[in-house]
């Protein structure tokens, strides 16, 4: 229901802009926001990931590996999301939208970023990156970003030690936030069940998740057919052959109808645990 509220707002919002002239910018098509306070001694810019990880109840601190697993969404400046939620909220604050799109802050550390990456947390706080394998993403590139594109350059310690400079900018990205892999990964066809499972789930689905809520949804429609088909066939074959039992034939018909309904009904459960 949320997702299709916000689905209608940002349609709403584009109709709008197109009959009164308005322009569409990237920051006009952020989704609903949440305000929150930023941690403790810590200041937050727009454009940078932000995370609930390590944080204070209603806080949010820089997204990066270490704190991943609590991915907010994207800091933007009050203005730029359709909807904000801000009851209650802190002199010091943070507008967050984990919908739309909006401009993020990006490096080159995992290379060079194409439109259609998509674009996950990185080792520097804030700043997102060509996603890696594992990493939680943020959403997916809308414009491309390499060394070329940006002159600010970021010095990052290496592992083996010594310093590694990366480039560090702002692109479009279209956000959505949850767990991926990256899609270089990826084979085509996990992909598209990924994509499906985040249009059905609302978030970025795990390749695992994805492929196993695929297998719910075969094998439980494949069991309903097989039960319908086979009552029905029987039911026409037992009434062919006997007229006077069309009451208990009817009755078991209903049994039937009661077991796929529950079929049904177990199956959107086990499918929502899995794609939550």
């Amino acid at each position: 229901m949320n997702n299709m509220r916000r689905v209608a707002l940002g349609f709403s919002c584009m109709v709008l802009a197109m009959l009164t002239g308005w322009p569409l910018s990237v920051q006009a098509l952020s989704d609903v926001a949440q305000v929150y306070a930023p941690a403790s001694g810590i200041s937050i810019a727009p454009g940078e990931l932000v995370s609930t990880e390590n944080a204070g109840a209603g806080e949010v601190t820089p997204a990066d590996t270490t704190n991943g697993q609590g991915l907010a969404g994207i800091s933007v400046a009050s203005g730029q999301a359709v909807v904000s939620v801000a009851a209650g909220a802190p002199a010091q604050s943070v507008t967050v939208v984990n919908g739309g799109t909006a401009s993020v802050y990006v490096s080159t550390l995992n290379g060079a970023i194409h439109r259609g990456d998509r674009i996950s947390v990185s080792p520097i706080a804030g700043i997102g990156m060509k996603a890696a394998v594992g990493l939680y993403t943020i959403g997916t590139a809308e414009a491309d970003f390499s060394a070329g594109t940006s002159p600010v350059t970021y010095q990052v310690p290496k592992v083996a030690g010594g310093t590694q400079t990366v480039h560090v900018g702002s692109i479009p990205v279209a956000i959505l936030v949850g767990s991926g892999i990256a899609a270089s990964e990826q084979s085509g066809v996990i992909a598209n069940l990924q994509s499906v499972a985040a249009v059905v789930a609302g978030h970025q689905v795990s390749a695992l998740r994805a492929v196993l809520s695929f297998v719910i949804a075969v094998v439980s429609v494949g069991a309903l057919i097989a039960l319908i088909y086979g009552a029905i066939h029987a039911s026409i074959v037992a009434m062919g052959r006997n007229p006077l039992a069309r009451r208990s034939i009817l009755r078991t018909l209903t049994q039937v109808m009661a077991t796929a309904c529950l079929i049904v009904a177990v199956a959107a459960v086990v499918l929502y645990f899995t794609l939550r």
